[in-house]
């Protein structure tokens, strides 16, 4: 018998890129902490970290 993962998939990622495809102005890249690129929002109600 299998082990069930028991864990949600994480859709983040695609939805963020589904966002970016419909509203591109929205959607920017920033480097985290490790110094790599990843998306990031241009909201006014996000906080910068």
């Amino acid at each position: 018998m299998d082990k069930l993962d028991m864990q949600t998939a994480n859709y983040t990622d695609e939805n963020i890129e589904k966002l970016a495809g419909l509203f591109p102005n929205c959607v920017t890249e920033a480097k985290d902490a490790s110094g790599k690129l990843k998306k990031a929002s241009k909201s006014r109600y996000t906080k910068n970290r």
